[in-house]
């Protein structure tokens, strides 16, 4: 599992924390989850495209649905100044990385580069004359286990989530529209209760909870 978090510089808000007392962490909460949300989607976008995850035609549900299922957010609160996302577990089928028939295995997206996973199919028949198979069946690919025409298996994964997560171009989303937008956010939120514009408790399902 990969957990990602990006500090921020508070000095230039030193004036606004003192003067908010202790309702400060109220706003910077809220901005921590006014700017986290966006950035992570940007960052998920920049994740999906170097794992090269696409919807295919015979595979069942959707990327968003993948998504979720790989990745988890902890929002922020006044007593948990931190907007995180974890992304963990295996990859997903390969059905779900652009894959195209080759007689060793299926060429799928790895990664940000092609990669042909050996003894990965989808189809039946023998090359290039393919047809029917399992993948309309079960909506993903299969990897042969073994010499008998039914050894065969559905475990035929491509790179998690986490490691698209840990590449150097999705990092890079995450820190720089972290970073560009926390500080103003901050100052924002913490103006606006210092003026009477927002409450100076955390809204929580059951109500107002106080600083």
């Amino acid at each position: 599992m990969i957990t990602i978090t990006t500090d921020v510089e508070m000095t230039s808000l030193d004036n606004l924390i003192k003067a908010a007392g202790p309702a400060a962490n109220v706003g910077i909460a809220r901005a921590l989850n006014r700017v986290g949300r966006p950035v992570q989607t940007a960052y998920l976008r920049e994740v999906r495209k170097i794992l090269g995850i696409r919807k295919h035609p015979l595979a069942k549900g959707n990327v968003t649905q993948m998504t979720k299922r790989a990745t988890s957010t902890r929002t922020a609160n006044p007593g948990r100044l931190e907007y995180s996302l974890a992304g963990f577990g295996r990859g997903l089928n390969l059905i779900w990385y652009q894959p195209k028939e080759t007689p060793q295995g299926l060429n799928v997206h790895w990664l940000g580069e092609r990669k042909v996973v050996a003894r990965t199919f989808m189809f039946g028949g023998r090359f290039p004359k393919r047809h029917g198979g399992l993948a309309r069946l079960s909506g993903k690919a299969q990897i042969r286990t073994g010499a008998g025409r039914n050894a065969y298996s559905p475990a035929a994964y491509g790179p998690g989530f986490a490691e698209g997560m840990m590449q150097p171009d999705a990092m890079n989303v995450w820190t720089t529209r972290a970073r560009a937008r926390l500080a103003p956010e901050m100052g924002q939120q913490l103006m606006a209760i210092l003026m009477g514009y927002a409450p100076s408790a955390y809204r929580t399902r059951a109500g107002l909870s106080g600083p």
